[in-house]
């Protein structure tokens, strides 16, 4: 069963506004390390075969990590848009929707129909009856 609640909803997109903020400023800081770890070996106050390796691995795996992890938070933001969107569009239908209600509407007036059918087709049958009878040509 799903049940809406704005309430829950507002906390959701507050938490997760606030992870991907966090997030943001951790690779962001992460990055400016990396660079920065960079261009001090490359200048020379760094020097030799450890510091030359230990470039190698941020140039070749930090980076690219920490870079696609920076488009991840940027994807689930863009997501988080999608989701403020869609939730402003529920706000303005209804405040609290109860999926297991919809449902038991849904199928009650599955039944209602299908019964509805069944007496039309009851009094199809009867009306063919009276009409077929010998009764009816007198």
């Amino acid at each position: 069963m799903v049940v809406y609640n704005a309430d829950d909803s507002d906390n959701l997109m507050e938490a997760l506004k606030a992870n991907l903020a966090g997030a943001k400023e951790i690779f962001q800081r992460a990055s400016r390390g990396s660079k920065h770890l960079v261009q001090t070996i490359d200048s020379g106050t760094l020097s030799g075969a450890a510091y030359k390796a230990g470039k190698q691995i941020f140039v070749s795996y930090v980076d690219p990590l920490v870079q696609k992890l920076s488009l991840a938070v940027e994807d689930i933001e863009n997501d988080l848009g999608a989701y403020r969107s869609a939730d402003a569009e529920i706000r303005q239908v209804d405040t609290h929707i109860d999926g297991e209600r919809v449902r038991q509407q849904r199928d009650a007036t599955n039944r209602l129909i299908d019964s509805l059918q069944g007496r039309i087709s009851t009094e199809r049958q009867t009306l063919r009856s009276l009409i077929e009878s010998p009764l009816w040509y007198g």
